[in-house]
C-alpha cells in the first residue's frame, strides 16, 4: 500500500492455518513461504494463527515447525487438536517474547503454578501428536460429513479437509426446521450444536469425539422428522 495519510501503515500480515471459515482448509507450505518472502521484501512481519496448526501438519504429514518456517511469530492452541485441558502458547524470537511478557503484565496477565497446565499440555502433545491421533479426527469428520450429507434436508457445503465442516439446512424445503429448531431437537438427543452463519451449522471433531460419539450424532440427526 502506498505511503498515503488516509491509509493505515501496514506492519504485519496474519495467516490462519487451518482456516476456520473455509472449513479447516490447509494452507499449502509453498503459499506460506511465498507470503513470508513478500513480507520480508516489504519489511513486514508475518504472524501465523496456528490454533489448528496440528491439524494442518497432520494433513500434510509435516512438522508444525516446517509449516511456520517463514513466520516471525506463531500462536498455537494446545486445547484444540491436542485436547489439552487449557492453554495456548505464542512463539517468536527473544525480543518478541520479551514484549509479549511485558504487555501481558501490563494487562494484568500472569499465572502462578502454571507448570501443572504445562504438564497436561506436554502429555497431550506426547500422546495425541506423538501417536498420530489427529488423523483419526479427520477420518471421523469425513465419516460424519458423508453420513449427514445423505440425509434429507441437509447438505455439506464442501467435504472436510481436516476436522471442520459446515452443514446447510434446507429451510426452503423444510421451513419449520430453522437452525434454532434443529439445534433444540439435537439437544434433546444430547448433541449440543451452535448455529453458524445463515442456515448452517459448524461441526468439529476432536480428541473427545470418539467413533461411538460420531454414531450417536448421526443417529440424532436421523431422528429429526424431516418429512412430517
Amino acid at each position: 500500500r502506498a505511503d498515503d495519510q488516509p491509509f493505515p501503515a501496514t506492519k504485519v500480515v496474519c495467516l490462519e492455518n487451518t482456516h476456520n471459515k473455509k472449513g479447516g482448509k490447509v494452507l499449502p507450505i509453498a503459499y506460506v513461504d511465498e507470503v513470508g518472502a513478500l513480507c520480508k521484501k516489504h519489511n513486514l512481519q508475518l504472524h501465523v494463527d496456528g490454533a489448528r496448526i496440528w491439524n494442518a501438519a497432520a494433513k500434510l504429514n509435516e512438522t508444525p515447525a516446517r509449516l511456520v518456517r517463514a513466520a516471525d511469530s506463531v500462536s498455537v492452541c494446545l486445547s484444540k487438536g491436542l485436547g489439552a485441558p487449557v492453554g495456548s502458547v505464542i512463539v517468536g524470537n527473544h525480543e518478541f517474547i520479551r514484549k509479549c511478557r511485558r504487555l501481558r503484565k501490563a494487562c494484568g496477565g500472569g499465572m502462578r503454578q502454571a507448570g501443572t497446565l504445562a504438564a497436561a499440555a506436554l502429555t497431550a502433545y506426547e500422546e495425541i501428536w506423538g501417536n498420530g491421533e489427529i488423523d483419526a479426527d479427520h477420518v471421523r469428520a469425513l465419516r460424519l460429513a458423508n453420513a449427514l450429507d445423505a440425509l434429507p434436508g441437509l447438505s455439506v457445503q464442501f467435504p472436510p479437509v481436516t476436522n471442520i465442516f459446515f452443514l446447510n439446512i434446507n429451510t426452503e424445503a423444510h421451513p419449520y426446521f430453522t437452525v434454532p429448531v434443529v439445534c433444540e431437537l439435537l439437544k434433546e438427543n444430547n448433541v449440543l450444536t451452535i448455529p453458524w452463519v445463515g442456515n448452517s451449522l459448524r461441526l468439529v471433531t476432536h480428541h473427545d469425539i470418539t467413533d461411538q460419539a460420531v454414531s450417536e450424532i448421526i443417529e440424532a440427526f436421523r431422528t429429526i422428522p424431516w418429512y412430517e
